[in-house]
């Protein structure tokens, strides 16, 4: 059994010790042991937990969901279903960026035909767009 320091484990799982330090107060990952001179030593069992925790951080999950996930040891159906609320809040989030793009983009468009218009029309443009969305919206409902 191999005996890793804070500065070892966060090295192995590149991550870096403040991390290793935030998820031992999180309590998410606690030392195997702590020295008489109070350092934290680690095993390789707290190595494979830290390599599980930085994947599913990276997978998007809260501390909450790592904590809940590890503590009550569940299944990778509890982790399907937490990533699948992840996927959906991404997609949305990607459908409101592409929303602002599309806005961002017309706006352009518009300044470049009368760039030399004062800033103020900026609002015109926002309510002239606004409208437009409302008209094809409400054509849509004609059918």
């Amino acid at each position: 059994m191999s005996i890793y320091s804070t500065g070892d484990i966060a090295k192995a799982c590149n991550a870096s010790v403040r991390t290793v330090q935030y998820y031992d107060n999180q309590g998410i990952l606690s030392p195997h042991q702590v020295s008489d001179s109070n350092r934290c030593l680690y095993t390789d069992e707290e190595v494979e937990k830290l390599e599980l925790i930085i994947v599913l951080k990276e997978l998007g999950c809260s501390i909450k969901e790592v904590k809940t996930l590890l503590k009550n040891e569940e299944t990778l159906k509890t982790l399907n279903a937490i990533l699948e609320i992840k996927e959906e809040e991404l997609r949305k989030s990607i459908r409101t960026k592409e929303s602002m793009i599309n806005k961002i983009t017309s706006i352009r468009n518009y300044i470049n035909t009368t760039s030399l218009s004062p800033i103020h029309h900026l609002r015109d443009i926002d309510y002239i767009m606004k409208e437009s969305h409302n008209l094809k919206n409400f054509r849509k409902t004609l059918g």
